[in-house]
């Protein structure tokens, strides 16, 4: 585990559904951290009784769209300007902002509910909703929804992961060293979403 993943791990353990609060919101203005580790903190919490699921799906999610309103601000104050200065530390650059501004025209709000879902526009999608000037109700009632389905998944599959990391690890190890048709294609299949990502960022990077 990194540095600065440790931190975040540690981080929610100590101070609980704020410090989740904290770690949400960060990542809901599109910039890039393990968030996932706070979920898996979050989950092994869930385990020992210490914390609520339906409140941690709930912290989760508005801790988020905190964030959203943050980056679209951002957006919306700072423009493309913004952009060109400091968009290489939110990954972000104007050939992936004027795809995102083309989807806005294109399919309005439901944009925004989609990019929650799928985080690699999640970002040009913040902040390209606030460059747009998109109606800020209309965007905060769809990210708000992404979100809550973004933190539901995340949540659930931190208290899997709290509550069987040892069962997970004994399988993963079978798995490794018992080779099977059956072993072939759950590793296929878990690595859909993956190729998903890299076909996608291929096909956005080819300004389609």
């Amino acid at each position: 585990m990194s540095d600065i993943a440790g931190a975040v791990y540690q981080f929610i353990l100590r101070y609980g559904y704020l410090a989740l609060f904290l770690a949400t919101a960060l990542e809901g203005t599109g910039l890039p951290g393990p968030i996932q580790i706070a979920f898996f903190a979050a989950g092994y919490m869930i385990g020992r009784g210490e914390m609520d699921l339906a409140m941690v799906v709930i912290t989760a999610a508005l801790g988020n769209l905190a964030g959203n309103a943050a980056g679209y601000a951002i957006g919306a104050i700072g423009g493309r300007a913004f952009i060109k200065r400091w968009g290489r530390y939110f990954r972000i650059g104007e050939q992936q902002l004027d795809q995102i501004e083309g989807w806005f025209t294109r399919y309005g709000s439901l944009t925004a509910f989609v990019a929650r879902i799928f985080g690699i526009i999640r970002t040009p999608t913040i902040l390209g909703a606030g460059i747009a000037r998109m109606r800020l109700g209309l965007f905060l009632l769809f990210s708000g929804l992404g979100d809550l389905v973004w933190s539901t998944f995340w949540t659930y599959l931190g208290l899997l992961w709290g509550s069987r990391a040892g069962d997970l690890a004994v399988m993963l190890l079978k798995a490794l060293t018992t080779p099977s048709p059956q072993i072939a294609v759950a590793i296929f299949l878990a690595a859909l979403p993956f190729l998903a990502v890299v076909f996608l960022r291929a096909y956005l990077r080819a300004g389609h």
